[in-house]
């Protein structure tokens, strides 16, 4: 069996949202957005516990609370006692079935199934109820429903009572086709509201911030319990004495049913005295009364019930008097032993695949499955160093390959491209065209058009984890940009503080990282600025992606670069002609040129390949020239293109610094170093405003229609911070 969506309507701030559900989920998103409460309506699901008006997005309307099971086979249905499996097979449509529980405003619940029923309302419940309310069978009743239902007029007689007539309408509506059909909730058959239970996968439910002394009990009603319930399935299976043992002391305190559906009574005399001695003095008061007295099966986990752990951590003592991290571990503790117990001994923890459930009787030879179980675990990270951290999430990928389990978190360490196979961000929304109060809203992640090596790379990358919380993510291309950056916007303007707004940069080592760090956090509906040196509109301006007229200004740009280049013929500058000797690209070029020039001679080269080759070679001695004349040249009509496509770029949220790199603003007391020693240095000497703005040049560029004049840096966070509110 498997948990496939989850959705929840008007359940606290969860006003709608839809959750896809897998083996392994994380959840993420700032504090107060809607992690836990998506937890807690999901134990309610299971338990149905009461609830109070304040759990109500709209008083005015129920909580209904969705769960969609895939997968369900004959070993799952197994685990139903006799009397209701068939009446839960038969509200099984291929292995599928959605379970919805509703609550009314007086808190109390009630549990529906979702099925496809028809448009038609001559089918709705409310209709058939009155055709057939005090109706007896007879020609009276066949033309009453003749008269609705036209399409029964040769199938119903006098003969069919209320049951029978219900029955033909319910083939009827059956047989219609999936596009008159609608989803609907519908109710369970009679009495399997509870004892469907069973079936479904138990729910462990650790939250992030309470009193744990419950939590380590090993009584099975709490999540310690449960989850080392869950290894001494295993340890049962090692104890076959036990286990005959204590079906021999059942059989001698309570009555057996054996498989052919008899009863056998071989309890012992003083068991049967007892009942008989009870039995007989409540006769006197009431005369028809029968009396059994029944006693708990015994069993081994009953015997583990009862333990007591006490830890020594320079104190000894029971663990409930012991601080939060140490009890937490505790519960975590019981995790990994599933992980090693699974891996070094070999053996099955976890529920088995069959075959999947058909609409025929469930046999009983066919094993029920261990049940399996649902860990809704709130804040893993909890009380644990990085190391534990790395350590509990492999034992919950572990555990995940039997159960589901569904973390809440603000770690990237609990999200794995190979374990986790769902990612919902959510936060906190305000729309008063939807509703009057902020609501949750959900954003499925979808990764699969990233590798697995950049989902990894990309989330365990220094700060990117932040980024995963925040509104917009500005991308910077080195140490220097990251540090020096934040510094000059809340500097000059206090509420351009990324440590007060929900803005946060993030440091992609080079352009070419541009591409998929964009598309990996547009996958969380963040925006994503990026601040890049002006080399970019020479190396690697289609990481941006840019669209026809912004490669039409480009192009443009640097055709007025060139000529510029073409009228100035003087020789390379000894920096240049050095870098030239240094590089290892040109001497590939290079190789190239000269393996070209010999495939020409040998004819499996054509000289247009040659010609191409050697025009690649000598570009490359354009590139620093090409930047230079985009840093240095005073051409009016060169400065114009340029600054027409830094506008363009703005206004796609691409940011260039128009003097080169972040480095080519420092002051001239800023010393030779290494870049993030002088970086450092720039935000201990550069402190006000004034010092900042004399960094950079003036750019006119249009504000509300007019030519205005704006310093380089006020328009690069102006257009970042002004724009994200």
């Amino acid at each position: 069996m498997r948990l496939t969506e989850l959705s929840i309507t008007n359940y606290k701030a969860l006003m709608d949202v839809r959750i896809p559900m897998s083996k392994f989920g994380c959840l993420i998103g700032e504090n107060n957005s809607g992690k836990s409460s998506i937890l807690q309506a999901l134990a309610l699901f299971f338990s149905g516990t009461k609830l109070t008006s304040s759990y109500f997005f709209n008083e005015t309307q129920p909580i209904r609370i969705s769960v969609t099971f895939e997968d369900i086979n004959d070993s799952d249905l197994a685990r139903l006692a006799d009397e209701h499996r068939q009446r839960v097979t038969s509200i099984i449509d291929k292995g599928r079935l959605v379970l919805v529980r509703n609550y009314t405003i007086d808190g109390k619940s009630s549990l529906f199934y979702n099925t496809l029923t028809p448009k038609d309302p001559r089918f709705s419940s409310e209709s058939i109820a009155k055709l057939v309310k005090g109706q007896k069978a007879g020609q009276a009743f066949v033309d009453k429903t003749v008269q609705l239902f036209p399409e029964l007029k040769d199938i119903v007689d006098t003969t069919m009572n209320q049951d029978t007539i219900k029955q033909k309408i319910q083939e009827l509506a059956d047989s219609l086709p999936e596009d008159q059909k609608i989803p609907d909730d519908q109710a369970l058959p009679t009495g399997i509201d509870k004892s469907i239970m069973p079936m479904l996968p138990d729910p462990i439910y650790i939250p992030a911030v309470k009193d744990l002394a419950d939590d380590i009990k090993t009584a099975e009603s709490t999540p310690f319990g449960k989850i080392l319930s869950i290894l001494l399935q295993a340890i049962e299976t090692k104890l076959p004495d036990a286990q005959r043992l204590f079906a021999e002391l059942n059989a001698k305190l309570n009555c057996v049913m054996q498989p052919d559906g008899t009863m056998t009574d071989s309890r012992l005399e003083e068991v049967r005295s007892i009942e008989e001695t009870l039995e007989k003095y409540i006769k006197e008061s009431f005369a028809h009364v029968t009396l059994r007295v029944t006693f708990p099966p015994p069993e081994l986990k009953t015997v583990f019930s009862s333990a007591i752990i006490s830890v020594n951590d320079g104190v000894e003592g029971l663990i409930d008097s012991k601080g939060d991290g140490l009890r937490r571990a505790l519960v975590f503790s019981i995790l990994r032993s599933y992980a090693e117990l699974k891996a070094k001994l070999g053996i099955s923890l976890a529920p088995s695949e069959t075959t999947t459930a058909s609409t025929a009787q469930v046999q009983h030879e066919i094993a029920p499955t261990p049940p399996s179980y649902l860990l809704l675990f709130e804040e893993p990270e909890l009380f644990l160093h990085p190391k534990a951290q790395h350590i509990l999430f492999d034992a919950l990928r572990v555990f995940s390959n039997g159960h589901h389990v569904l973390v809440t978190t603000h770690s990237p360490m609990f999200f794995g491209p190979a374990a986790t196979e769902t990612f919902v961000k959510l936060c906190k929304v305000s729309d008063e065209r939807k509703a009057p109060k902020p609501f949750t809203k959900a954003q499925h992640v979808n990764l699969s058009d990233l590798s697995a090596k950049d989902q990894f790379q990309i989330i365990c990358y220094e700060n990117n984890n932040a980024a995963f919380f925040a509104d917009t993510v500005v991308l910077v291309e080195g140490d220097s940009d990251y540090l020096v950056l934040p510094h000059i916007a809340k500097t000059l303007n206090p509420d351009w503080n990324i440590a007060q707004t929900p803005v946060l940069f993030s440091r992609i080592t080079g352009k070419g990282n541009i591409r998929r760090y964009r598309s990996f956090f547009k996958q969380f509906e963040v925006r994503v600025p990026v601040i890049a040196d002006l080399d970019l509109l020479i190396n690697g301006f289609d990481n941006i992606e840019p669209d026809v007229n912004l490669k039409a200004a480009r192009d443009k740009l640097l055709s007025k670069v060139d000529e510029l280049i073409n009228a100035d013929s003087s020789d390379p500058t000894a920096k240049e002609a050095k870098d030239a000797h240094e590089s290892g690209e040109l001497r590939r070029l290079w190789r190239i040129v000269r393996e070209c020039e010999k495939k020409v001679e040998n004819g499996t080269c054509s000289q247009a390949d040659l010609d191409a080759a050697v025009e690649e070679f000598f570009a490359w001695q354009r590139k620093p020239q090409r930047l230079n004349i985009l840093k240095t040249s005073t051409d009016g009509h060169l400065i114009q293109l340029k600054r027409q496509l830094l506008q363009m770029l703005r206004n796609v949220d691409i940011y260039i610094l128009e003097r080169g790199a972040i480095e080519d603003y420092y002051p001239d007391n800023i010393v030779d170093a290494d870049k993030p020693t002088k970086a450092r240095d720039f935000c201990a000497k550069v402190t006000t405003r004034d010092a900042i703005l004399a960094c950079c040049g003036e750019q006119i560029v249009d504000i509300d229609g007019k030519q205005t004049p704006c310093k380089e840096f006020d328009l690069i966070f102006r257009g970042i911070f002004n724009n994200n509110s």
